[in-house]
């Protein structure tokens, strides 16, 4: 998106984020342009991550006028079950939206990995996985910050529930944006969903 999306996967340069950072500011870009194609890893807003707002900062996070919405997401889940999740985000003056996921074990001594597996399932979705943690993020293409409708966009994904039956957390950060070319104007969503296994909970 124009503007700053700040979910996704690695931006458009093999030199990577901080690369293309210090090139925005060389050439007097805007630093949202960096990142079109979604933030670096790790901007959720789970486990200590930031998220959007770190960037988006001139208005309080979860404002008024705009939603992140996370459907099919199992309050329990059956061990091992695919299950096909919808990110629904709305806003005021939408022109572009992005996203950014991770579903990982909420406790234990296995806290903050993995729990299942993420799966892009439509066109306007990617998912990746973190270079030093190896955790998977999903996030949106640039060929998906368009919206979709008027106020609203949505991701299609697929979840692979863990073996284990372990409690997990799903955290998602999005950016409801006024498309301006600037990092000001956008509204900022995150949220967390827990879930376990049936026979646990």
């Amino acid at each position: 998106m124009s503007t700053p999306l700040h979910h996704g996967g690695p931006p458009v340069s093999a030199g990577g984020p901080s690369l293309l950072f210090a090139l925005a500011v060389s050439i007097g870009l805007p630093i949202t342009l960096a990142y079109k194609t979604g933030p670096p890893a790790g901007h959720t807003g789970g486990f200590g991550e930031p998220t959007c707002h770190t960037c988006h900062s001139d208005d309080t996070p979860n404002p008024a006028g705009g939603s992140v919405e996370v459907r099919g997401f199992p309050e329990s889940y059956v061990p091992g079950q695919e299950y096909q999740i919808h990110v629904r985000v709305r806003g005021e003056d939408l022109g572009r939206a992005g996203f950014q996921l991770a579903v990982r074990f909420a406790d234990g001594q296995a806290a903050g990995t993995n729990a299942g597996s993420l799966e892009a399932a439509d066109a306007r979705t990617s998912v990746s996985a973190a270079e030093k943690t190896g955790v998977q993020y999903a996030q949106h293409l640039i060929a998906g910050v368009t919206p979709l409708w008027t106020d609203s966009t949505q991701w299609t994904l697929r979840w692979t529930a863990p073996p284990s039956g372990a409690p997990v957390v799903l955290h998602i950060a999005a950016n409801a944006s006024n498309n301006d070319e600037s990092e000001y104007g956008d509204r900022i969503y995150h949220t967390a969903l827990t879930s376990g296994a049936a026979a646990n909970r």
